[in-house]
């Protein structure tokens, strides 16, 4: 894990919640680590798409 962390807060539906809890106690990780991981493999899965963030263009 990256020795830099964004610290944030977001929200989540409560049925949403306790879906990923129970997958995460599945596979004996902390919600946050469930979290990151399938942020990490949604990205992986969209590689090929442009995710880059563009920069405004100069008019």
């Amino acid at each position: 894990m990256p020795n830099e962390l964004r610290r944030f807060t977001f929200r989540l539906p409560l049925p949403l919640y306790d879906q990923i809890n129970a997958i995460a106690t599945g596979n004996r990780r902390s919600l946050n680590s469930e979290i990151i991981i399938a942020i990490e493999n949604y990205i992986k899965a969209h590689q090929s798409d442009d995710l880059t963030p563009q920069e405004p263009a100069n008019e």
